[in-house]
């Protein structure tokens, strides 16, 4: 398995389809083969921290998000949209490696240890390696390169981020 460390980012926008698949994302992402280092969740004006059932979390304990210490929510005091989301979750990393998810995607056991199987494959160079996504509460797959996806930071620094 790889030894590569990677951070997950998770952005939360403040309507109820972005918040409303969160758990299950998460408990996706506690699933890995290959454990995130970090997971980086982006409340984007959503409220994690103030309204229920969020305010009843205790996130400075993580268990409650993500069954590990590593979980840091980061609440932003305006309102990001997905890419500046993004962007700062990226920025906010401690890991070289970041895989992007959305709120409501759910990720394959596998996910984040084949993401980085293609990354040393690739001679660990700098790119976006894109995954195919399922989105929660249905079965339909999106094969078509997206957001969703493991980026270095060395090509996040090197193009400047994502555009808006």
């Amino acid at each position: 398995m790889p030894e590569a460390r990677v951070t997950v980012v998770i952005p939360v926008a403040p309507w109820e389809y972005s918040w409303r698949w969160l758990d299950e994302c998460l408990e996706s992402v506690r699933a890995q083969t290959l454990r995130a280092d970090e997971v980086l969740i982006i409340d984007d004006m959503a409220g994690l921290a103030t309204e229920p059932p969020f305010n009843e979390w205790d996130l400075s304990e993580g268990p409650h998000l993500l069954g590990h210490p590593e979980t840091t929510l980061w609440a932003s005091p305006w309102r990001l949209g997905v890419a500046h989301a993004f962007n700062f979750g990226v920025a906010l990393a401690r890991n070289e490696l970041v895989f992007m998810a959305c709120s409501d995607d759910a990720l394959e056991p596998e996910c984040l240890e084949r993401c980085v199987e293609a990354w040393e494959a690739n001679g660990r160079k700098d790119a976006f390696y894109c995954v195919s996504i399922r989105y929660m509460g249905t079965d339909e797959i999106q094969d078509l390169p997206a957001h969703q996806g493991l980026v270095t930071k060395g090509l996040w620094r090197e193009t400047g981020g994502f555009p808006v």
